[in-house]
């Protein structure tokens, strides 16, 4: 052949060889259908009504169907945004081995994702660049009920801004992953499973929700916080911020479940959930707790949450009026149980007594085992107004926001409180942690002015302020100590006058004087020295004073309203 000839030869050769190589793409098939822009790797044809070909186009219902089993990506034809839908259907000739895999790409339209009923799962798809669609529907409202059967995974990198995202009864399990979705009303009837997502959304609901990674925030706007009519589960790394809503005028939980249901906070999860306050108006009036069951009227406690919080997880839960931060809310229950090194900051709201426990008039079960807390009584050996359980005892923890920390008596019996400020004339008990209950403990504190039985330490009024005492637990020739730092004893001094009524001066710290007894001065804030100046109310006058605690006060009429 001719040098002409052979050189064409040589470049058709190379372009097949190229075309042969791994990671050379072929140019794709691009088609228009209404508004949007349709790619594959293989041909699209154009069916002639919806379930034929790969797609069509129903201009008269702005609507595009997708009926086909290729990879397809789909972005807006133009930059404007569409008020055009995107259907996901069956195509006519059968489902079997229907599995149809979308990508919306730089999709913005005031349209509805639709993908229809189980004849479609399970349904893969995938979000890149930046979406926005009105709705988000997993379901086809004309379609016949059954059990829930389908799965749906909505993946990528990309974001998805819609008002809604709902998963009808044919889908039994619906994905998210990777994604950020800002997505108003979540609301799945099957199980939902969001995987190191970032979501925004006003209500999160579904039979079950698990959220593991990633950071999920739910304002209750849309009713709920977070809801699992079958359970809740947070795990791994995941920021999850859930705030209670009002459902049908009811105050909702952050995080709740249905009866008889457990929510699980585990591993390195970062949790905050407040309750709603009740509403402005109704019968209402209870509130919500930040984790746990809603709060019921009635007298009845027929319903229960189960709460886990455990491994490294952190919670913050707030409850509001009379529910309980973690637990209960009026005349509902709970059961309890936290263990691992979990740190938990949980405030029971203004008419509820327990941090972690029962709300107003309702009940809990808590076993405590682990963790730091942000509220505690080393003293009383509680935190969150629970008491430890056996075995185990509330000590001073190295985190400042969680100073109380929850330990294990597993290295020998351990006396507790180990350390105590104590006012004279205050008593204090102290518990052997750890020994054998049937071990035959002997007491005995280092001052005579003091005295202590069966644990139980009395100070006496004669010890010296500031000084330090030791208790000592012994058993069996063992002896385990604990510490006492004494304190001048608070006095309440208050003012009352001769005809009823009240006021208080101040918190006093009284001294003693050298006649040994204990004084206290009034402050200088009177127009004399050491003088208080009071108004009495009207037609009225001070007849004298009195102080509580083991003190007297001096009895007798004020001149010109001073004391």
């Amino acid at each position: 052949g001719t040098p002409g000839r052979r050189a064409l030869s040589v470049l058709l050769s190379l372009a097949l060889c190229l075309s042969l190589l791994p990671g050379v793409a072929l140019a794709a098939n691009t088609v228009q259908a209404g508004d949007f822009t349709l790619t594959s790797d293989a041909a699209l044809t154009a069916g002639s009504a919806a379930g034929n070909g790969d797609y069509y186009y129903d201009e008269a219902n702005s609507t595009l169907y997708l009926h086909t089993n290729k990879e397809v990506t789909v972005s807006n034809a133009t930059s404007a945004a569409s008020t055009q839908n995107i259907t996901v259907q069956a195509p006519s000739e059968g489902t079997e081995g229907y599995t149809p895999q979308i990508t919306l790409n730089g999709v913005h339209t005031s349209g509805t994702f639709t993908a229809a009923a189980g004849s479609v799962y399970p349904l893969a798809l995938t979000v890149t660049g930046e979406n926005d669609l009105a709705q988000v529907l997993l379901w086809d409202t004309n379609s016949v009920g059954g059990s829930a059967r389908a799965t749906v995974t909505i993946g990528g990198d990309g974001t998805l801004n819609t008002s809604g995202l709902r998963a009808g009864l044919p889908v039994s399990s619906t994905t998210l992953t990777g994604i950020t979705l800002n997505g108003g009303n979540i609301n799945v009837n099957g199980e939902l499973k969001i995987t190191d997502c970032t979501v925004e959304a006003t209500s999160i609901y579904g039979s079950t929700v698990s959220i593991s990674g990633g950071s999920v925030t739910s304002t209750g706007a849309g009713g709920y916080g977070i809801y699992g009519r079958f359970g809740v589960t947070i795990s791994g790394n995941a920021v999850v911020n859930a705030t209670g809503g009002l459902w049908n005028n009811v105050a909702q939980v952050g995080i709740g479940v249905g009866s008889g249901e457990t929510i699980t906070i585990e591993d390195s999860a970062r949790v905050t959930a407040t309750g709603s306050p009740p509403p402005t108006s109704g019968y209402q009036t209870y509130g919500a707790p930040g984790i746990g069951m809603i709060g019921q009227s009635g007298t009845s406690y027929d319903r229960t949450a189960h709460i886990v919080i455990q491994d490294n997880a952190s919670v913050t839960a707030t409850g509001t009026e009379q529910s309980a931060g973690i637990g209960s809310g009026l005349r509902t229950s709970a059961t309890i149980a936290i263990s691992g090194t979990p740190k938990i900051n949980a405030q029971a709201g203004p008419n509820c007594t327990n941090d972690i426990g029962g709300g107003y008039n309702g009940s809990a079960t808590v076993t405590i085992t682990g963790g730091s807390f942000a509220q505690g009584d080393i003293s009383a050996q509680t935190v969150g107004g629970q008491k430890v359980a056996t075995g185990y005892y509330v000590d001073t923890g190295s985190d400042a926001n969680f100073p109380y920390e929850v330990k294990q008596a597993s290295d020998g019996p351990v006396l507790v409180p180990k350390t105590v400020t104590l006012q004279m004339g205050k008593t204090q008990q102290f518990t052997l942690v750890g020994a054998d209950s049937s071990a035959s403990v002997t007491w005995s504190v280092d001052s005579t002015n003091s005295s202590i039985e069966n644990g139980l330490l009395t100070l006496g009024m004669n010890e010296t302020a500031d000084s330090t005492l030791t208790v000592t637990a012994t058993v069996d020739g063992d002896e385990y100590t604990a510490t006492v730092t004494v304190q001048e004893p608070v006095y309440t001094v208050t003012f009352a006058p001769g005809e009823g009524g009240s006021g208080t001066a101040d918190p006093a710290k009284v001294s003693r004087n050298d006649t040994g007894t204990f004084t206290y001065t009034l402050p200088n804030v009177g127009t004399g020295e050491g003088l208080i100046d009071f108004t009495a109310p009207e037609g009225m006058h001070f007849a004298g004073w009195r102080v509580s605690g083991n003190a007297t006060a001096g009895e007798g009429a004020p001149a010109a309203g001073q004391i």
